[in-house]
């Protein structure tokens, strides 16, 4: 890889993680140019903290609307593997040109999680039903020659290696089943958090609407006690300047 081009293989189970590293990136001077399979990060060249990159999960039927008015707000679109999906958009632009308007709120962020935590979902399911079948099927190379022969399973070289095979099948697929399950809980308890937070602000501000009066008198105390700290200071200033 040349100096100007960089490879990078990471691989993310939470896009504000993923944000973070590819912001990192663009901090010490990389372009995202393209993601290949989810973990394979291919970067450009540029200079420091010149551009910015936000990870954006949208629903499929505003992908199209999304992406014009991340366009509009100096945004590019950056191609990546699972582009058929249409539901997750990698979006850089420089920094000194794109518009604050378009970044990653809440709502975008539980889009992401709600769609980790039902991908992980399905995977999690699938890959134990692989690993009930291969228990049968490891299941039936002890006892089928056993039952047939009378004798150790070990000592049929063909059963023998089928059933190494599928114990190593097995365990890969076990760890998978964790990592699964666990993304997927992981993305849940951030949907749980994200909702939270949401509720508080809407809270404060349905308090907001209901005791506007409550709020002024908030709004005087504050300015009182930063009126009160000024005057602290007019004395010593005063005396400095003497």
């Amino acid at each position: 890889m040349s100096e100007s081009r960089l490879k990078q293989h990471k691989l993310f189970f939470d896009i504000e993680k993923e944000n973070e590293y590819v912001s990192e990136m663009n901090r010490l001077g990389w372009k995202l140019e393209r993601v290949n399979f989810g973990w394979t990060y291919e970067f450009s060249r540029t200079n420091r903290e010149e551009y910015t990159t936000v990870i954006f999960a949208e629903e499929s039927s505003k992908v199209s609307e999304t992406t014009a008015f991340a366009k509009r707000c100096g945004f590019e679109l950056i191609p990546h593997c699972f582009d058929g999906l249409r539901d997750v958009l990698y979006l850089c632009g420089r920094r000194d040109e794109v518009s604050p308007v378009f970044h990653n709120d809440s709502k975008s962020l539980m889009r992401a999680y709600r769609l980790t935590h039902r991908r992980f979902s399905v995977l999690s399911v699938i890959c134990v039903l692989i690993l009930a079948v291969m228990f049968c099927e490891l299941t039936a190379f002890f006892i089928i020659p056993s039952v047939s022969s009378g004798k150790n399973p070990s000592e049929f070289p063909l059963f023998f290696g089928l059933t190494v095979l599928f114990s190593v099948l097995t365990l890969i697929f076990a760890v998978l089943t964790v990592i699964f399950i666990r993304s997927a809980l992981g993305a849940k308890k951030k949907i749980e958090t994200l909702k939270k937070k949401e509720d508080e602000k809407q809270k404060r501000r349905r308090a907001k609407k209901d005791n506007p009066k409550q709020e002024d008198e908030v709004i005087h105390r504050r300015m009182a006690a930063v009126d009160l700290t000024q005057q602290d200071y007019l004395p010593e200033a005063e005396e400095k300047s003497e």
